[in-house]
């Protein structure tokens, strides 16, 4: 994870504007890139500014400071090249993306557009074009990496993280690729290259941004199911016994040749996160670095999301490596024996039966309530701006503690020596795991409920992904997001939304994200294919159950 800003402004302006960066904004981003930081400024016609970048070194053998720069470019890279046209696997393990994208730009005259096609993988990135005054930027197609902006017609400025001091600070809209043209003392003109998904409706642009026609092709969202008329997909002989009821349906050949491609799918997606990276710990040089020091995380609350991804990772890291598997807990009234701390600990075992030659660092991560106060105010409330609700206070501090990591295992103290942490993000919104999908399924009807499964995957950038790098980042960990795979996503997209889930007909402990307890009892994780599903900050208890998610936070 790296982080990224840069600032411009048109010095000949009456306006007071600054071609600095704050150094509140350098710090935080230090936090995310602890291996490296590097700054460059810049002057042309009347416009001064500064490009300031951080590395957390996990790709390539050699560390690639930021920005990268010559006599006509400056280039800012955040993200994880994991699949596409222009590199291969085998490269990635030996150089940085970061220095193979910008040599290919330096080669193909900056093509930003023809290079973001080739690409797979989560990213933000800065690109100034010297020759031609042009600046490019962009989140991915799904907005898994951070990117902040403050713009207007004589200033601009971009970065992965900001503070609560910054008011006019808002998020980049995942929407495609925006061009800014600087002319002599102001941007003349801002030009957004939309996903092919973009919809104008559900996101929020600056009036000044033009929308190109030329639209870059990334995910088919039509949903090629909506005139179907037979909705009996899982199709099975129900019990209260959940794991009698998805043996039945595993017995379909149908049914059991999508569970086979996901598995296929996520197995590819896991591996992708936990191989591409340097075999070192956060702690450690690489000369150095021990085998029995983790360098792979989960974050684990025992639900299915999490034990899937636990158990794949098993899979393609070594197994002279642990791994660790973060599990934290709120005061509750003097006890941290909270639900997911049981559910972890009931998947734990099971895992742990399944892969007995693995050492699994269970991670109890115990926060008071006078630890969880002081850091929301002091600290969490800037890396949530610009968001603010109750539900993003909650979310985010819960992550920004199990992502420190700093708990005990088996009553000794520790902190995980991971710099990749796997999170299960993405996995409720296509798979229909919230009360919400019930109760528009119950009012409206699948073809709804399958529009709005495909709204949620669209809009997950804005709803929580910003929010959840910027967060996570902050302790210089890189958060990999297996269920966003681009590969996951698109078989997910196409499915009917009665192949996903049943949320109505089927018992508890099968009818939310069915496809996926599917998924869990080929495997072998029987236990936790049928737990309820439960809310991240209710399971950690973090979140009071009378207060309305959506509010302002007065505590943010």
């Amino acid at each position: 994870m790296c982080g990224i800003a840069c600032v411009l402004c048109c010095e000949n302006s009456t306006e007071r504007t600054s071609s600095t960066i704050d150094n509140i904004v350098k710090e935080s981003l230090k936090r995310r890139g602890p291996d490296c930081s590097d700054e460059r400024s810049i002057s042309f016609d009347t416009w001064k500014g500064s490009f300031y970048g951080t590395v957390l070194h996990t790709q390539g053998s050699d560390l690639t400071p930021q920005p990268v720069y010559s006599s006509e470019s400056l280039f800012l890279w955040n993200g994880d090249v994991f699949d596409g046209s222009l590199i291969t696997d085998n490269v990635l393990h030996h150089q940085s993306d970061t220095s193979i994208l910008n040599r290919w730009l330096e080669n193909n005259s900056g093509d930003v557009l023809k290079m973001i096609k080739m690409l797979q993988g989560p990213y933000s990135f800065i690109y100034f074009d010297m020759k031609r005054r042009l600046l490019w930027i962009s989140r991915d197609a799904l907005g898994r990496h951070s990117l902040l902006w403050d713009i207007d017609d004589i200033s601009l400025l971009i970065c992965s993280v900001g503070h609560k001091g910054m008011n006019t600070l808002l998020e980049v809209p995942a929407a495609g690729v925006f061009c800014f043209e600087f002319g002599n003392d102001s941007i003349t003109n801002i030009s957004l290259y939309p996903w092919s998904h973009f919809d104008k409706i559900s996101c929020d642009l600056p009036s000044t941004v033009v929308i190109s026609d030329t639209k870059l092709d990334y995910f088919d969202f039509t949903p090629k199911w909506i005139e179907f008329k037979t909705y009996d997909f899982f199709n099975a002989e129900c019990s209260e016994n959940s794991s009698h009821t998805m043996d039945n349906l595993l017995d379909n050949p149908v049914v059991l040749e999508l569970v086979d491609k996901l598995i296929d799918l996520l197995t590819n997606s896991v591996q992708k996160r936990v191989t591409v990276r340097r075999s070192v710990c956060r702690n450690c040089s690489p000369d150095q670095c021990s085998d029995d020091h983790a360098k792979v995380g989960v974050l684990f609350s025992g639900g299915i999301d999490s034990t899937i991804l636990a158990y794949l990772a098993n899979k393609f890291v070594p197994q002279e490596e642990p791994i660790d598997l973060m599990n934290v807990a709120f005061d509750q009234k003097g006890s941290f024996n909270v639900p997911d701390r049981k559910t972890g600990l009931l998947s734990l075992d099971e895992i742990r039966s399944l892969c007995p030659n693995r050492r699994w660092n269970f991670v109890e991560i115990n926060i008071s309530r006078l630890e969880l106060a002081e850091k929301q105010q002091t600290h969490i409330t800037h890396l949530i701006h610009p968001l603010k609700t109750i539900l993003d206070e909650s979310l985010g501090s819960a992550l920004w503690f199990a992502c420190r990591a700093e708990g005990h295992i088996d009553n000794v103290p520790y902190t995980s020596s991971s710099k990749i942490i796997l999170l299960g993000n993405g996995a409720d919104e296509q798979l229909g795991g919230y009360t919400r999908h019930r109760n528009l399924l119950k009012r409206t009807g699948w073809n709804d409920l399958g529009i709005q499964l495909i709204k949620e995957t669209i809009e997950i950038s804005k709803r929580n992904l910003g929010r959840d790098d910027r967060i996570a980042s902050d302790h210089g960990r890189q958060p990999r997001f297996p269920f966003l795979d681009e590969n996951v996503v698109s078989f997910l997209a196409d499915l009917a939304p009665w192949q996903k889930c049943n949320p109505v007909s089927f018992p508890p402990g099968t009818r939310d994200k069915l496809l996926l307890r599917l998924v869990a009892v080929k495997l072998g994780l029987r236990q936790c294919a049928s737990f309820p599903k439960r809310a991240f900050q209710f399971g950690c208890r973090i979140a009071n159950s009378k207060e309305k998610g959506d509010s302002c936070s007065e505590r943010l």
